[in-house]
């Protein structure tokens, strides 16, 4: 019995193992980023991305809404990113954040985009996974958990 449990330890920690190897030779930079800090991308046709410019209902966002200028929206928002785990701010400018999100057990990549429009008072906001085709949802649970805690914030 003893050894049955080991060996099965054993087997999960080698997938592990394993897993988190082909995700770090795998994880290149996406390609699909904001170029100009001006807009962002849609989404692919897989399901672990979501969007605020997209017009298709299953990656579909809504803009975060704010009151104010750019500097305190950029200040809040980057509170709010830097408080959360597995965040790391890769490019930022006075209306542009790109951030990823790094998962804990397996070490998924999540790159989130946020586009400050301070015409329209509308932060776009773009979250997608770097590999695989679906994600549980993660990507628009926390798109949804930063809209609330910046809403909060207000």
């Amino acid at each position: 019995m003893v050894i049955k449990l080991l060996i099965s330890v054993g087997i999960v920690l080698a997938l592990t193992i394993a897993l988190r190897i082909a995700v770090t030779i795998y994880d290149a930079k996406p390609k699909n980023l904001s170029s100009d800090y001006t807009s962002l991308q849609i989404c692919p046709d897989t399901a672990n991305c979501v969007c605020s410019c997209e017009e298709r209902e299953s990656h579909r966002v809504d803009p975060i809404g704010f009151d104010g200028d750019t500097a305190p929206a950029m200040r809040a928002l980057l509170t709010i990113i830097n408080a959360q785990n597995g965040s790391v701010v890769v490019t930022q400018t006075h209306n542009y954040l790109h951030v990823t999100f790094k998962s804990r057990l397996i070490g998924y990549v999540d790159d989130v985009e946020f586009l400050i429009n301070e015409n329209t008072k509308k932060i776009d906001v773009r979250s997608a996974s770097r590999i695989g085709q679906g994600d549980f949802g993660a990507n628009r649970k926390r798109v949804e958990n930063i809209r609330n805690q910046f809403q909060a914030s207000q």
